[in-house]
């Protein structure tokens, strides 16, 4: 849950009060609490938009499978049979999008990719994504570095 002058994580929710304004901001009566954990259809969420004519693209983040398995079952589930169907349900869900959606309506970003080519792959996601001018650099930081043992590696 959050407003753009108090931002929360949804796992936190539970405990937490929100000034009225958050809630006159956001135009809502009340504030829902939701899953810490959820997953959203991207091609009924997509067509949704299309329908209405508004132009929208989802931005899918991939990730090395093993990487992200050791990853979630580090610090976010660490049942890890749990961890697996998880990844196996978005995988599910992206591939029905790859699918059904025209491809102008999804772009894959590989995370791996991004941080191992930087800028010149951020400026092609740009490219697909029609975003001009952009003058953002992020510092590209490989948060896989922990997961991985190579040879010479301690």
């Amino acid at each position: 849950l959050q407003c753009a002058r108090h931002p929360m994580l949804a796992k936190k929710a539970a405990n937490a009060t929100f000034p009225r304004q958050c809630k006159e901001e956001a135009l809502l009566d009340d504030f829902v609490e939701i899953s810490s954990r959820f997953f959203v259809n991207i091609t009924s969420h997509i067509l949704w938009y299309l329908e209405r004519g508004v132009d929208a693209t989802a931005v899918v983040l991939m990730r090395d499978r093993s990487i992200a398995h050791l990853s979630k079952t580090a610090t976010i589930c660490t049942n890890a049979n749990v961890s697996r169907a998880q990844n196996e349900y978005a995988n599910s869900i992206t591939q029905e999008a790859i699918q059904k959606l025209d491809p102008s309506s999804i772009v894959l970003v590989s995370f791996e990719g991004m941080v191992s080519l930087g800028l010149p792959y951020l400026q092609d996601v740009f490219r697909q994504l029609r975003i001009q001018n952009s003058t953002h650099v992020p510092n590209f930081h490989d948060a896989n570095e922990k997961y991985i043992r190579t040879k010479g590696s301690t």
